[in-house]
This record gives structure tokens, C-alpha cells and sequence, in this order.
């Protein structure tokens, strides 16, 4: 400062002013613009990081998680301008990157601000007003749809019991003929009943002249899923499958139960669940059994539900394995870390498709099984960054191309949907991871959505690509995600878990319904023939009633054996 004050004082030989001096402190105003300049870049993006995360929250609470659907308009805008700017890289000629306004961001403030946009004072003055984005071309009006001809109620299935209700005239005139009928059809409801069985087991007697005794002969106790219990294989199905089927919570069996005319508490249908459960667990870890065995991968996700508590409700997780064409298999644990992920991959060699969590990691590391990566997953991050940067609208593209080619393959073999997706996906991904590549470099992107949506494809970069070396796996882990709903509607109607004891026996009833619904079976029917045969089954042939095999293990059981509900029943011969 001295040497400034110095060169603006007279010069003793003849009032010069030092040119040096001068420039240092114009050198030192500068620093000090710049200073004031960079903290106002730092405040503004800031602001914009965070109008950005609200931009996307909103979105989501708008949407819903799973929106993945973006205008076509604005998406296929996004890939010619993304197009353009390729060709113009290829020819060496200026792209339009550094061009977009980005009113309020650090970009716009870094390309312009050596163009004096600064005033004296270091403050940054009033920005150009940003060019009014491209509108893209109007669709033509679709064409009208023609005008179905005729009218009247949809016919009824072919499949509902038919019973004929005959309405004739009051009074039919003396020598009239018929000459034919006019024919309606109504649907109509019975409402379930309850039965109770009298289970009557005759006593014989013989007497014994020489012994002088009687001997008493009597049949034993039927074998039941829940010795010496109050409901049979009917009612306990009707109750399980309201409960895990239906999303029934307790409270409302019973209401039912009471209009019915007998009345049973929460507690009783809850503890039924749960003193039936290690009977059907038996079956349930025959399923777990044959599919480590023959899975060609295992698809796994976890979902959070409560469990309650003495004093508040704590948040427990349940598993999801979803193995292809077998069946589905539900977990639960008390805790969502590598433990207990590490747990649901015990006994499985074969590849898994999951999402990036990281409490996989540790086990898949001690295995070295392979692990594939899900492609909807990278989808969704780049359609919740769309409304916050058009950008994200070129990796939508270009992983769509990738979903487009897998529904031409749905029905292909592996070998010829591995051959194609060489041929065709490969590529695709290459541009992809090119594109994120030079925009994780030169985008400026600090902590916005798409910086989210593109660090996770790096970082998941080899498991996403692990679909171009096995034709078998499939590129998305979305039946997974569609169990996972089924348990989110019944968690919003019985809220949570009663106990630690109570969960498990859910995990196992889910295993179940969700199997039997893979299957196409009918879940309650499935149920009570299970129930009706379970107890009397061989414990080495249980895999047998699984339901992936249960439409040929019911074609070889006695039909009047099964209308009864408990009692003898024939065994039929291995298949």
C-alpha cells in the first residue's frame, strides 16, 4: 500500500507518476472483483443446486417414483440438438456447449465474465436476457378413431357357473305352444358361509371271553396344519388368503366373522397365521432348496416395513428373491446391512441382478459370484433429472433404444438374445458411457440431479454391462420391483408386523400367494387343497406341492378324497 500511496504523490524530479506502481494497483482492484465476483458465483450456485434438488423433489411427490414416461416432443428435441452437436464435434467445428444460458449458474458467469460483464465496483451487471428455447415441430391431430358398431353389455365369461332362473306368464292362455324364449343374464354374488364340520370317530368294542376284556378300537385324531385347532383347511385358507392375498388386515376377518354369526377376535386369526407357519416354512425351504439348484440367476430387492414395538414401531426390511418361472421367496430381517444382505445370498452360486446398493457388496466379494446391474434403475435417475437439464433427456434416449431391442427378444433363446445383443446393444452402451464420460468432464455439474444419474452409471458401470455377456439375465430387475408392490398395498392396509414372530410367518405365507401367483394359480383354492394335504405328506417329496409343480400333483389326487376337508387321503406314486 505504501508503494501505491508513493506513486500517486508528485515526483520530486518532475511529477511523474511510477507506471509500475500504477498497474499493481489495478492489478490489486482486479483481485479484489474477482474475489467478490467468485463468492457471488459461489452464492448463486448454491441457489441453483438447490432450486434444482427442489425442482426434482416436487417431481417425484408429482409423479410418483416410478414416472418414467417424458414427452416424446421434448425427448426426441433433446436428441437432435444432442445429434447436431456430435456432427459438429466430428467436423471440428464449435459445439454449442459454453452457448446455453444458464441464468443464475456458474457457467454462464465463467463464459462471460471476462467480457465486462463486471461493473467498477466488481458487482455483475444486468444479464442478457437467454435465447427462447426451440419449439418443437406440432404433431399432426390423430386420426379419428371410426365408431364401433353396436351396443349393449360385454358377454359373460364362458367360464362362470351358469344356474337358469325360469320366469313364465301368470296366466297362459288355453292351446298356447311355445315357440321359442327369450334369454338374459345377470351376475350374482353368494357370499361365503361358514360350516362347521362334526368330526365323528366311532368306537368299537371287542370282548375277550378268555381274557375277559374289552378292547376299544377308534380312529386317531385327523393330522391337521395346526394340531387339536379350531379352523379347517378352508378356513384357515380363507383367512391367509384375505390377509396376504387380498390385503385384508385382521380387523376386518373378524367383522366378517361376526356378521357371520361367530365371532373370532384379532388375536385368534393372527395366532392361527402364526402357529400354521413351520408347516408351510418346511415347503417353503424345499422351494428355497430346488431353486439354488437350478436358478439361472437370482434377482433380489428389500423393501422396509414396520415392526412394532413396546414403545414405538422400528423399521424392519423384508427380502425379495424373485427366481424366474420357480418361484418367489420373502425374507425378513431386523436390520438392512451387509449381514443380513449377506444372509439372503447364502447357498445361491449363481449370478445376481440387484439394484447399487452397497450391502451386497461384501458378500459378492468373498463368493466372486457375478453380479448384474439394473438398467431401470439407471432410467429413472435421468428422468427425475430431466426437469432440471434437458441433458438428461439424451441418456433417457439412448437407454430406451437399449428397452426397445430387449422386447424383440422377450421369446428368444439365450443364445440368439446374447448374439443380438452384441450386436446391437454394445454399441448403444458404448455411445452412452462416451456421452457421460465428456459430460462428467466438461458439464459443470456440481451436485445436481444429472451429476446423481451419471456417477451412478459410472459407478455401476461393469454390472450394468454384465447383460452383454449372459443371454439368460435380463436387463432390469422390475418383477422384483412388482412383488415388492404387492407388499406395499398390504402394507398400507395393516400398517405393520405385530411381532418379530409374527413377520416371519408373514415372510413365509407371502412366499406362497406371490409363488402361486406367478403361476396363474388361484391363490385361496391353492391354499385350502394345500392345507389338505400338507400334513399327511411325505416330508422328502414336499417340493412336489410347491406350485410350480402343483398342476400335475393335483391331476394324480382322488377328487372325493379332496372335497373332504380332513380324513384319509391316497398318497400317489413319485413322479
Amino acid at each position: 500500500m505504501s508503494s501505491t500511496r508513493d506513486a500517486s504523490a508528485p515526483d520530486s524530479a518532475g511529477g511523474a507518476v511510477d507506471p509500475s506502481a500504477q498497474l499493481r494497483a489495478e492489478v490489486a482492484s482486479l483481485k479484489l472483483q474477482v474475489a467478490q465476483s467468485s463468492s457471488r458465483i459461489q452464492r448463486l450456485e448454491t441457489e441453483l443446486e438447490a432450486s434444482r434438488a427442489q425442482v426434482a423433489w416436487f417431481h417425484r411427490q408429482l409423479f410418483g417414483q416410478k414416472a418414467e414416461r417424458i414427452d416424446s416432443a421434448e425427448l426426441e428435441l433433446a436428441w437432435r440438438d444432442f445429434l447436431k452437436e456430435q456432427e459438429a464435434r466430428a467436423r471440428g467445428l464449435p459445439t454449442a456447449t459454453g452457448e446455453v444460458f444458464q441464468v443464475g449458474g456458474a457457467q454462464f458467469l465463467f463464459e462471460f465474465g471476462a467480457k465486462g460483464l463486471l461493473d467498477p465496483n466488481g458487482q455483475v451487471k444486468d444479464m442478457p436476457t437467454p435465447p427462447a428455447p426451440a419449439v418443437a415441430p406440432e404433431a399432426p391431430p390423430p386420426a379419428e378413431k371410426p365408431k364401433k358398431k353396436g351396443h349393449g353389455r360385454k358377454k359373460l365369461p364362458l367360464n362362470l357357473r351358469e344356474e337358469t332362473i325360469v320366469i313364465k306368464p301368470d296366466q297362459i292362455p288355453e292351446g298356447a305352444r311355445c315357440i321359442g324364449e327369450e334369454v338374459t343374464r345377470r351376475v350374482g354374488v353368494r357370499r361365503a358361509e361358514l360350516i362347521a364340520y362334526r368330526i365323528v370317530r366311532p368306537k368299537y368294542a371287542v370282548d375277550d371271553e378268555v381274557e375277559v376284556s374289552t378292547a376299544i378300537t377308534i380312529a386317531p385324531p385327523p393330522k391337521e396344519m395346526v394340531p387339536r385347532g379350531l379352523l379347517a383347511p378352508s378356513g384357515l385358507a380363507h383367512i391367509l388368503a384375505n390377509k396376504w392375498d387380498r390385503s385384508a388386515p385382521y380387523h376386518r376377518l373378524a367383522r366378517f366373522f361376526s356378521a357371520s354369526g361367530y365371532a373370532l377376535s384379532v388375536s385368534t386369526l393372527s395366532g392361527v397365521g402364526i402357529r400354521a407357519a413351520p408347516a408351510a416354512g418346511k415347503l417353503v425351504e424345499a422351494m428355497k432348496a430346488y431353486a439354488q439348484e437350478v436358478a439361472p440367476y437370482l434377482a433380489i430387492d428389500a423393501t422396509g416395513v414396520l415392526l412394532q414395538q413396546p414403545k414405538a414401531c422400528v423399521r424392519g426390511h423384508v427380502w425379495l428373491h424373485y427366481i424366474e418361472e420357480i418361484c418367489v421367496l420373502v425374507t425378513f430381517t431386523k436390520t438392512h446391512d451387509s449381514i443380513s444382505a449377506g444372509a439372503q445370498l447364502d447357498g445361491w452360486t449363481c449370478p445376481t441382478l440387484a439394484d447399487g446398493a452397497q450391502v451386497y457388496d461384501l458378500k459378492h466379494r468373498e463368493t466372486g459370484n457375478p453380479r448384474a446391474g439394473c438398467w431401470s434403475h439407471a432410467r429413472r435417475n435421468f428422468v427425475y433429472a430431466a426437469p432440471t437439464d434437458a441433458r438428461a433427456l439424451v441418456g433417457v434416449k439412448l437407454i430406451n433404444q437399449i428397452f426397445r431391442i430387449e422386447a424383440e427378444l422377450v421369446d428368444a433363446p439365450p443364445e440368439l438374445r446374447l448374439a443380438r445383443r452384441k450386436a446391437d446393444s454394445a454399441p448403444i452402451v458404448k455411445q452412452l458411457f462416451e456421452w457421460r464420460d465428456d459430460l462428467l468432464a466438461t458439464g459443470n455439474l456440481g451436485r445436481s440431479p444429472l451429476a446423481k444419474a451419471l456417477r451412478y452409471l459410472r459407478n455401476q458401470a461393469s454390472r450394468l454391462s454384465y447383460f452383454l455377456e449372459d443371454g439368460r439375465m435380463p436387463i432390469h430387475n422390475n418383477r422384483t420391483e412388482l412383488q415388492a408392490r404387492h407388499l406395499a398395498v398390504g402394507r398400507k392396509n395393516w400398517l405393520f408386523f405385530g411381532s418379530e414372530e409374527g413377520a416371519e410367518a408373514g415372510a413365509i405365507w407371502l412366499s406362497l400367494v406371490l409363488s402361486a401367483r406367478m403361476h396363474g394359480l388361484d391363490v385361496e383354492q391353492y391354499l385350502r387343497d394345500l392345507f389338505r394335504v400338507l400334513p399327511l405328506w411325505p416330508t422328502d417329496r414336499l417340493i412336489e406341492l410347491a406350485p410350480h409343480r402343483w398342476s400335475q400333483t393335483s391331476r394324480k389326487l382322488d377328487p372325493l378324497e379332496m372335497c373332504v376337508e380332513l380324513g384319509k387321503l391316497t398318497i400317489p406314486d413319485p413322479a
